[in-house]
């Protein structure tokens, strides 16, 4: 399985991997996140972009991850020392720094400084990313690199040689008075390089002779030649890329040690997540290469499709004329097929001791001029540039650095003093001394690999065989792409440039892809997705139901292409499948828009007339419910009304029927008061007249009394 893409992104699970999760599928994750942090860099169209080829192999026995192998391709070794407007080096460099201003003991151990201040990292303007916390992404890759077993010396070691890395970008340099052909340290870089020994572990004074002086060997005799200004600025620029290349082939090898499948590679999923075509302002050796990649994935694809094409035609047993496609062969055999190819002038020129730029492209300008894929280009630039007609559009690239770029100058003094350093990583580093060399160990079979001096391979050639390899494993699995496009180069969210996609497309080769679709029968439908997705055009068919016999299921979708008059010269019928061309399948398509179209208005129209009719019903309950709670409600109003009448009524006869009792009651009580006075008047009458009578009696007894007592007297 070959898939094709531009970036996995940073939205991986490897910052915290579920129970569930096997640890090889740990491993996986957690070697992405390496991958992430040294490989990849912002790029003005991509915050993520992925600056290295990678081929992956995930092993499975079963359904399960038994590992994975990793194939890396062409590191972009010129952004460690530059990077354009709104660009950023390797993300693992902003990651250091940002957690050594959080915490200073990182600072202290590792000499580390705001990002602000490493000339390599502040070249662009550019320090941070949007919605990304640089410190917080370097503790997910030291976690990372202590799942996948990297010792904790290693691992310092390795952060100690980034470290480096920067501070060797802050070397300035300054030429020897009155002798321009030595260069000499500032002031300033003696500081600088008493740094970069401490961390890498080197001797200081040895350190100084292999930044200053470069040495060549005649006869047997070593002779050290100072550098000029210019040639020691370079020469820290080479060392730094030496470094930090041998890091990441370093850190891809102990990916594969601690993935590695072991027997179990004979079952896997490839993924191919490599370069895409690239045409800038100025193209150089990389873009060469790149373009190179491109061509030859792009034959590969060409070729695949085309022989699926072919294949699919003759199992059906489909009548077919003679498919002509793109063969963009002529610009990969002018790139690599020897005798006279680009890439074996090159390497010729790099043989010789006096080979430069210029000479080069002199003799291939003589060479291949009259090559069809070849452009010589402005007579006013010939001695600086050519071009190639590539299946995307012409490139023009300028030669400069050519033959330094393929050599990839071995920097042997640095790899002598590295086998004597201190810091047991960059020790280890020595494995890769030889680069080039590792890369080919995988290579079997393969004897024509052009070598420079001192029998190094060169990186054209090593490139050239590495894809060879790849293509080779390509033709023994079943591919399948995924092609990635921008909907435009600023990153903006809802902009759609036609344009833009039109280009990615076309540098894709997907229009050379859909010419090849277009010349024969594009479109394949098996018989049975046919007849159920295209029956309802024919009432017959509706009538029948579920065919399961082949033939007859051919002989329906006959009737149904010969019923609605489409042209018989557009479309076959095979042994399983319906091909057709875009003539017969758009106005096939049309007419089943248009009858599902209309079926859809009319269940619509009854859905609508039932919904209506259901809303009524609900409507209408809900009136007669409010009717009947309305009614209620006034009736109770009016009994209400009625009731406090009632009441009212009531108040009015009772109080008038209390009036005349109390009147009654009154007339009684004053009557009863009356008789009751007339009483009491009668018993005083009484009184008084028994009083009267009473006193009447003792005054007649006191006066018999009296008389008595007259009389006793007398």
């Amino acid at each position: 399985m070959f898939i094709k893409t531009v970036s996995l992104g940073f939205n991986l699970r490897d910052r915290r991997c579920d129970a569930s999760i096997g640890k090889m599928d740990k491993l996986q994750l957690r070697s992405r996140r390496e991958e992430l942090s040294w490989g990849n860099a912002k790029t003005v169209r991509n915050d993520n972009s992925s600056r290295f080829g990678k081929f992956m192999q995930v092993c499975f026995s079963g359904t399960q991850i038994k590992g994975c192998i990793v194939q890396d391709y062409l590191l972009e070794q010129s952004r460690i020392t530059f990077q354009s407007r709104q660009e950023r080096n390797y993300h693992v460099f902003y990651q250091l720094t940002a957690a050594a201003q959080r915490c200073p003991q990182l600072a202290q151990e590792y000499m580390l400084e705001p990002a602000e201040n490493y000339f390599y990292l502040g070249q662009s303007g550019c320090y941070t990313l949007n919605g990304v916390c640089d410190a917080t992404m370097l503790d997910g890759l030291r976690l990372a690199m202590g799942v996948l077993g990297i010792a904790e010396e290693m691992s310092s070691g390795l952060f100690s040689l980034l470290s480096a890395v920067l501070l060797l970008g802050n070397l300035k340099f300054e030429g020897v008075e009155g002798d321009e052909e030595k260069s000499q340290f500032t002031a300033d870089d003696q500081h600088i390089v008493e740094k970069v020994c401490s961390l890498l572990g080197f001797d200081v004074e040895s350190f100084q002779v292999i930044s200053l002086f470069r040495q060549i060997q005649v006869r047997g005799t070593v002779t050290s030649i100072p550098f000029k200004l210019q040639e020691a600025v370079e020469n820290r620029h080479a060392m730094a890329k030496a470094l930090y290349s041998r890091t990441f082939a370093w850190l891809v090898d102990a990916i594969n040690k601690c993935t590695n499948p072991g027997a179990h590679q004979r079952h896997f999923i490839g993924i191919l997540d490599i370069f895409g075509f690239e045409n800038f302002e100025t193209n150089s050796y990389e873009q060469l290469c790149i373009n190179f990649t491109n061509e030859k994935l792009h034959r590969f694809f060409n070729h695949y499709v085309f022989a699926l094409e072919q294949e699919a035609y003759r199992e059906e047993e489909i009548e077919f004329a003679h498919i002509s496609f793109t063969d963009n062969t002529p610009c990969v055999e002018l790139i690599e097929k020897a005798p006279k190819c680009i890439l074996k002038m090159l390497d010729e020129e790099c043989r010789f001791p006096q080979g430069t730029d210029k000479s080069y492209l002199i003799k291939q300008h003589r060479e291949l001029e009259e090559h069809p894929s070849y452009v010589k280009g402005d007579r006013r630039n010939w001695e600086k540039e050519f071009g190639v007609a590539h299946y995307a559009g012409v490139v023009v690239y300028m030669v400069d650095g050519f033959l330094d770029k393929n050599k990839d100058t071995q920097q042997d003094q640095l790899f002598d003093l590295m086998h004597t350093a201190k810091n047991v990583f960059v020790e280890d580093l020595t494995r890769f001394q030889d680069l080039l060399g590792v890369r080919l160990e995988g290579l079997q079979g393969r004897q024509t690999i052009s070598r420079t001096a001192r029998s190094k391979p060169t990186v054209g050639d090593t490139f050239k065989h590495q894809l060879s390899a790849l293509v080779d494993v390509l033709d023994l699995t079943n591919p399948w792409y995924a092609r990635c496009l921008k909907p435009n180069s600023g990153k903006r969210p809802n902009d759609y440039q036609e344009q833009e996609v039109l280009l990615q497309l076309r540098y894709s080769g997907m229009l050379d892809i859909i010419r090849i679709k277009r010349e024969g029968f594009p479109v394949h439908v098996p018989m049975e997705t046919f007849l159920n997705k295209y029956g309802v055009l024919n009432d017959s068919h509706r009538k029948k139901g579920q065919l399961e016999d082949l033939t007859e299921q051919a002989a329906a979708v006959r009737s149904i292409l010969n019923g609605l008059g489409l042209p018989k010269t557009e479309w076959q019928v095979g042994k399983t499948k319906v091909f057709m061309r875009n003539s017969v399948f758009e106005p096939l398509e049309e007419r089943r828009q248009g009858l599902l179209r209309r079926k859809a208005i009319l269940i619509q129209r009854i859905w609508r007339g039932y919904s209506c009719w259901r809303d009524y019903q609900k409507k209408r309950h809900a009136a007669m419910i409010l009717q009947d709670n309305f009614r209620s409600h006034r009736l109770r109003l009016s009994f209400l009304k009625k009731r406090r009448a009632a009441i009212k009524l009531q108040a009015y006869y009772r109080g008038r029927l209390a009036r005349l009792l109390a009147a009654k009651l009154r007339i009684q009580k004053q009557e009863e008061e009356e008789r009751k006075r007339k009483l009491e008047e009668e018993a005083e009458r009484r009184e008084r007249e028994k009083e009267a009578a009473d006193q009447t009696a003792i005054d007649e007894a006191l006066k018999y009394v009296v008389v008595y007592v007259g009389h006793w007297r007398r």
